[in-house]
């Protein structure tokens, strides 16, 4: 039974995505300690990862990449053997800059295509521009060009890279040099395009083996050293490190990655269902789903309790004018620190509710064979706490394409599932979009009954011979004025409610779409087929513009709630 969204299958724990890129020509001495270095650190990860996979992936070329593809092998056997069950689903995937056949005509060595004929037989999957097209390039670009997108489709796709690499810039297009660079954020002079690919990236991480080449002029000092990059880092030069193992500052996403995936493997955790003809969702969106909802419920109680001490405090005040100056000074310090205080679970909720929205758009469009990439147009760059969305969303769709090599996609199947999707976001907006405005008016009405009630109280209070203790209740009725209005601004009903009106737009425009596409009986199913996909791609992009809007206006709630 498929899944929701049109998924063949559930992908499971997130992967950390690492690549390789290095030189066709390594000195064959310096080999054995380039080999263990990268060993130990790939145990390195799995050790301090244990619920999270490795997918590596590798181009698979003569030299390192075929170097580092055996070592890879070799250790996720090892802990195959070690853990049994418990060992994640690790992954090879090749990433070829030509189909395997046309590959095949570049190892003039007998020996080292028969090594390349190995290491495919032992990938996982095999991406290549006969399947992806992104590896894709124009019929009459040089030979270069395919190599120059595959550096673009590993740069994008992974968090660390490994380059092993001597440090000589030759820039040539396609080259290990261009790829480090790229990874570390640099425009290479002789590849234009790049620009994009930066623009549409987060910045991960860089691990550079020196590596010797039998090149002439290559220097062969210090073989084996190595350096580090990490993104969170506004400068460009690698640091040196006198240990082999990766630095805590560039496993930062990694480790959010890892308790995330086991939170996916905690017994009775379960995916989501909402209804049988829908199917049950993957258990990553689940699990952002059940997040979001947690942490918007902890950020509502924090308003609450803002809102009721502040009104409890103006109170107080009133009623007790001998320690007016002490409820006034709290009530300062609650405004002050609520800001701080509320940022957690706001930020978690607004992460949350973004990684779910963006997998299901990456989900459907993969299931329909849609080539966008969900990761390049939720734009996260404004905020950092949101660039691991990115790097998750990447991970995904790199699982996704993989699996797709040897399982071919149930197009009629996916489409009946984004119908079923479409439909019942129309019909649970359009009931939200009612409960929002009519709980929106409500509170309105409750804030002009306290006003209207304090401006009769001061009226009455300024007539000759009132009563002089009507005063304070004014000020008190004012404050429940003021807390409810408060109140209904930072939970955001009316915004919520317009934003939802928003995205029902979107998706009846959906509907509409789907509907006359099925009455139009006519034409070519490859053509309906064409139309759909183009409805469904379209839907996506509206609904991540959506997305991107909301963050930018809720990132404003977070940082400056007094607004």
């Amino acid at each position: 039974m498929l899944l929701a969204h049109g998924l063949l299958q559930d992908p499971g724990a997130v992967p950390l995505v690492i690549a390789v890129a290095g030189h066709r020509d390594p000195r064959p001495e310096y080999l054995p300690l380039l080999r263990k270095n990268f060993q130990l650190q790939l145990e390195q990860l799995i050790d301090t990862l244990p619920h999270t996979p490795l997918l590596m992936l590798n181009g698979l070329a003569e030299g390192m990449d075929s170097e580092a593809a055996e070592v890879f092998l070799e250790v996720v056997h090892s802990d195959r053997e070690r853990r049994g069950a418990l060992a994640p689903q690790h992954q090879l995937v090749g990433a070829l800059p030509k189909t395997p056949d046309a590959y095949r005509g570049d190892f003039i060595d007998p020996n080292a295509l028969a090594r390349l004929e190995r290491l495919l037989l032992n990938c996982d999957g095999v991406i290549h521009p006969g399947n992806c097209s992104d590896l894709e390039v124009d019929a009459d670009a040089d030979e270069s060009a395919c190599y120059g997108k595959q550096g673009v489709f590993l740069v994008r796709h992974c968090y660390l890279l490994f380059g092993f690499f001597d440090g000589i810039e030759t820039e040539l297009v396609g080259g290990t040099s261009q790829t480090v660079s790229m990874q570390k954020g640099e425009i290479h002079p002789l590849f234009l395009s790049v620009d994009e690919v930066l623009a549409n990236k987060e910045p991960g991480a860089l691990v550079v083996h020196h590596t010797p080449r039998l090149k002439t002029g290559s220097p062969t000092e210090s073989p084996g050293a190595i350096r580090f990059w990490c993104g969170a880092s506004t400068a460009k030069t690698l640091t040196p490190s006198d240990s082999i193992y990766l630095p805590g500052d560039l496993l930062a996403i990694p480790t959010r990655i890892e308790s995330m995936n086991a939170a996916l493997t905690r017994p009775g955790f379960e995916s989501t269902c909402y209804n049988a003809a829908e199917g049950r969702f993957t258990k990553l969106w689940s699990l952002a789903d059940h997040k979001a909802s947690q942490s918007k419920l902890r950020y509502e109680r924090w308003c609450r309790f803002l809102v009721i001490t502040g009104f409890v405090l103006v109170l107080l005040a009133q009623l007790s004018p001998i320690v007016q100056g002490l409820w006034w000074a709290l009530l300062l310090l609650a405004f002050v620190f609520f800001p701080k205080l509320q940022q957690g679970p706001k930020l978690e909720f607004i992460a949350q509710r973004c990684l779910a929205e963006c997998l299901t758009v990456q989900h459907l469009w993969i299931a329909l064979d849609v080539d966008d990439d969900a990761a390049d147009l939720f734009h996260s760059r404004s905020n950092s706490d949101l660039g691991w969305i990115r790097t998750i969303l990447r991970a995904v769709r790199v699982q996704l394409l993989s699996f797709h090599v040897s399982e071919p996609r149930i197009y009629s199947n996916a489409v009946f599932k984004a119908q079923i999707w479409i439909d019942e976001q129309v019909r649970f907006l359009s009931k939200r979009v009612l409960q929002f405005l009519r709980i929106a008016a409500r509170w309105r009405v409750l804030a002009l009954a306290l006003a209207g009630a304090a401006v009769v109280l001061a009226t009455v209070q300024s007539l000759p011979g009132s009563h002089a203790q009507l005063a304070p209740w004014v000020v008190v009725l004012l404050a429940g004025f003021a807390s409810v209005l408060a109140y209904s601004n930072l939970i955001g009903y009316a915004e919520t409610a317009d934003r939802y009106q928003r995205s029902l737009r979107q998706f009846q425009r959906g509907q509409r779409g789907l509907a006359l596409l099925e009455r139009r009986q006519a034409d070519e199913p490859a053509t309906v087929h064409l139309r759909q996909r183009i409805v469904i791609e379209a839907l996506g992009r509206e609904k991540l513009d959506e997305l991107n809007d909301w963050v930018a206006g809720q990132l404003q709630r977070v940082y400056a709630p007094g607004a």
